[in-house]
């Protein structure tokens, strides 16, 4: 397998508090990563500095076999957020168009997609309701191929029907591009749970949890019961 993303001694602060320090791990091709954490735990920030939207104050990050500069935009990374930040006055198409410009791009998996899901191309993103606003970037920004996928709190914003959807058109890109490497975080760990191949868990500034989900659930029923165990009671995760 070829290594996707490389994170050397990572270090934030905000003021003078850390909020990871140190930080070492690897992502290979293939792998669908959960990284996980409670509130605040830094998972966020990560994403937005290894997709060169914030800068750590100390270490390194190397993706495909290249060091990455804090100062310079990287085609081989989208950054799925939990925000909507599409144009909302105009159409589905057209933020296709405009957020995908810079890449290459899958448009028949972008209108498999937004068929599935029975939207015209030319419905204007305020018309549509917040959830389907969510599912509509998750399905463009998806439909780009790219070494590296962040996906931040993929499931938070749709209903429980929808979550199957997502799960499936994650894999869906999983055999598309089976190169690629992805990183989520989601506090609905059984919905999380299915689709990855691999848990990294932040905890108090550090990786506490670095294991593969199929020894996981050789030895617990599931990673919501994983992580009771190995945290107690106060995990803190939604079951659901």
């Amino acid at each position: 397998m070829r290594e996707i993303v490389s994170v050397e001694n990572l270090t934030k602060k905000i003021r003078k508090n850390v909020l990871f320090e140190n930080l070492c791990f690897n992502i290979s091709s293939g792998e669908v990563v959960g990284l996980l954490g409670h509130n605040g735990a830094g998972k966020s920030t990560i994403h937005k500095i290894i997709a060169n939207r914030e800068n750590a104050d100390s270490g390194n990050v190397r993706i495909a076999g290249e060091d990455k500069s804090f100062e310079t935009y990287n085609p081989n990374v989208i950054l799925i957020p939990d925000k909507i930040m599409m144009i909302p006055n105009i159409s589905i198409v057209d933020n296709f168009e405009l957020l995908t410009k810079n890449y290459n791009v899958d448009r028949t998996f972008f209108e498999k997609y937004i068929g599935v899901i029975n939207l015209e191309l030319d419905r204007v993103i305020n018309s549509l309701s917040k959830g389907n606003q969510e599912l509509v970037q998750i399905i463009i920004l998806l439909s780009i191929n790219v070494d590296l996928y962040l996906l931040d709190e993929p499931f938070s914003g749709v209903d429980i029907f929808r979550r199957d959807l997502i799960q499936k058109i994650i894999i869906d890109v999983s055999l598309r591009n089976p190169n690629a490497a992805m990183i989520m975080t989601s506090h609905l760990i059984n919905e999380i749970e299915k689709t990855l191949t691999r848990v990294l868990y932040l905890d108090q500034g550090h990786i506490v949890i670095n294991k593969n989900i199929e020894d996981i659930t050789e030895e617990h029923q599931s990673l919501f019961e994983y992580l009771k165990d190995f945290f107690g009671e106060s995990v803190g995760y939604n079951n659901v």
